[in-house]
């Protein structure tokens, strides 16, 4: 396999940048139709906005992508189902609900009146959290202390 990216791009008929969910499922559709394809991604890992993260105190946090709302986008919902991949329903209504992943499976938690209360996101909120996403994973250790305890 050359080495250079100009030989490399003169061999593929297609080249997709990023490998999310996108990228990814374009690059098997094409893939059937036995396109030479390349998948070219900045990470060094695959899944885009994917990624859960785990902080020092064990606490688990999807960190993307942010919602999914499966009547609105029945493509994704499709593709999820077909990967095998969970959805977990996100909050519809003034309650926020919490997840916890004790060893027998799942055990939910409705908190009312969240608002202004509790505010933890993924990638684009990490900045209000100290700047850094270790900071809001540290964060939510505390929240998630404070509130089953």
């Amino acid at each position: 396999m050359p080495n250079d990216i100009d030989s490399v791009m003169s061999m593929l008929d297609l080249a997709i940048i990023g490998a999310g969910p996108s990228g990814l499922s374009l690059a098997e559709k094409l893939l059937k139709h036995k396109a030479s394809i390349g998948v070219f991604e900045a990470r060094e890992r695959c899944g885009g906005r994917i990624l859960s993260a785990s902080s020092p105190a064990d606490f688990s946090a999807d960190l993307g992508p942010t919602r999914l709302w499966p009547t609105d986008q029945p493509r994704i919902t499709r593709l999820a189902e077909r990967l095998g991949l969970s959805l977990i329903p996100q909050m519809t209504d003034d309650r926020l609900p919490l997840f916890e992943h004790p060893i027998d499976g799942y055990r939910s938690l409705q908190l009312d009146h969240w608002q202004d209360k509790l505010y933890f996101g993924g990638t684009e909120t990490a900045g209000r959290a100290g700047g850094y996403l270790e900071g809001a994973l540290e964060a939510s250790d505390r929240v998630f202390t404070a509130l089953t305890h």
